[in-house]
């Protein structure tokens, strides 16, 4: 009876035994976790106090002001700059990838078979032109554009002048079969959630992915050979990422 007593007491040490060892390797884990966590959420917060932008000063209006420079920004009329890839592809924002498609789609178009060459070309420069402004159709649509000059006098001569020249550029890039069947130009088309991101820009450019050049020279152009452009801090997600950071501490 005795050595029974001892038996059952024997197992029930060891099964308390276990438990405490189990109990003290899931404690570990969890410490573990933690401690991920919490690196993970440092890394996080440095990377917010420590992230860096370019801006670019303009006296456009008469006085100096400094802008973020972000893709979106890149892609307006008054941008002196435009960013490519290694290769000399364009970058744009989905919007002018879209432009751009719906274009040679035009210039592919079954109603411009019998256009001659420069009118095809000039009308694919006016779908993208279109586009460009967000506009959905083509002449005498419900936006009311029936002509060139009705496109410059609602956009401004200038705005759309600019839109133009990019199409012409882009389109001296494309490839062209011989039979006008095919208008392909190697491009790289950005998603909404980073096109107005200046961040998203400048790691974009730091990382060697893209380049930066300046369309009046064709020369590469970073915050070292050109006064107007600098690199400063970019507090805007300094404040979320503080508040996570107080939160989970």
């Amino acid at each position: 009876m005795g050595m029974s007593a001892s038996q059952a007491r024997l197992l029930s040490i060891t099964a308390r035994l276990n438990d405490v060892e189990f109990k003290s390797q899931e404690i570990a884990n969890i410490k573990i976790r933690l401690a991920d966590e919490s690196e993970q959420l440092a890394m996080k917060y440095t990377k917010a106090i420590s992230q860096q932008k370019y801006t670019y000063t303009t006296y456009a209006s008469g006085q100096a002001q400094k802008i973020d420079l972000t893709l979106n920004s890149l892609m307006q009329s008054n941008s002196r700059y435009t960013l490519k890839t290694l290769s000399g592809a364009p970058v744009m924002t989905k919007q002018f990838g879209d432009a751009y498609y719906k274009a040679t789609q035009g210039y592919n178009a079954e109603c411009m078979k019998d256009k001659t060459s420069e009118q095809k070309f000039r009308n694919s420069q006016a779908i993208f032109c279109l586009r460009a402004f967000g506009c959905k159709q083509w002449w005498g649509g419900t936006e009311g554009i029936n002509g060139w000059q009705d496109l410059y006098d609602t956009f401004g001569e200038e705005n759309v002048k600019y839109y133009e020249n990019m199409y012409a550029e882009m389109f001296e890039q494309s490839g062209i079969t011989a039979d006008d069947e095919k208008l392909f130009m190697d491009y790289v088309s950005i998603d909404d959630n980073c096109i107005n991101d200046p961040a998203w820009l400048y790691n974009a450019i730091e990382s060697g992915e893209y380049m930066l050049y300046d369309k009046t020279t064709g020369e590469e152009v970073t915050a070292s050979n050109t006064v107007a452009l600098a690199i400063e801090t970019d507090n805007s997600n300094f404040a979320k990422a503080e508040a996570e950071y107080n939160a989970a501490n």
